[in-house]
């Protein structure tokens, strides 16, 4: 087992051969995939569902909604595919979190979620 400072870096290592395979997020590997033809994107953990996040302060809930409402409007009118299509080179599936649209604010059974129903306002 080797440890890089950076996914590129363990991404290089593959590619040049130092090393059979580099783990990282999803995002990270399937982009580091579309950029590199010699490099396979041959496992993904989809399932995992994995959550990114744009941490803001506890004390601005009001910030908080604003970013996630934000963010589910561009799912709503197809930005969010639009980005992850071009990015990844391949357009994601009916169900993944490009598209879906989570109910409350924040990511479910995770901490801080908050199930409270509202009306996106776009």
């Amino acid at each position: 087992m080797q440890v890089y400072d950076t996914q590129p870096d363990a991404t290089q290592a593959v590619i040049a051969g130092r090393a059979y395979a580099t783990l990282g997020g999803n995002t990270t590997i399937v982009y580091a995939a579309s950029r590199n033809p010699q490099f396979a994107a041959d496992l993904e953990l989809k399932e995992t569902r994995a959550h990114w996040a744009a941490p803001v302060p506890k004390t601005n809930p009001a910030l908080r909604k604003e970013l996630q409402d934000t963010i589910n409007c561009m799912k709503k009118d197809g930005t969010i595919v639009k980005m992850s299509t071009k990015w990844f080179g391949r357009e994601p599936p009916a169900d993944a979190l490009e598209r879906v649209i989570t109910p409350g604010y924040g990511p479910p059974d995770m901490p801080g979620y908050d199930p409270t129903p509202h009306d996106l306002k776009c």
